[in-house]
């Protein structure tokens, strides 16, 4: 997963872009905490649909 990070940023040496590589990893694992907060707001909203029509 690390190697296609780096061809997708174009980092060529790792001592340099080490820094730059943490930065995606952190920007990917926010992305993936909103997306899973997403998915919980959906389904309470979906839960509470269900209660509502039920």
């Amino acid at each position: 997963a690390l190697h296609e990070l780096w061809s997708h940023s174009g980092i060529q040496t790792v001592e340099d872009d080490c820094g730059l590589l943490l930065e995606i990893i952190e920007d990917l694992t926010m992305e993936e905490n909103l997306d899973n907060e997403r998915k919980q707001h959906l389904t309470s909203l979906q839960d509470i649909e269900k209660e509502l029509i039920y």
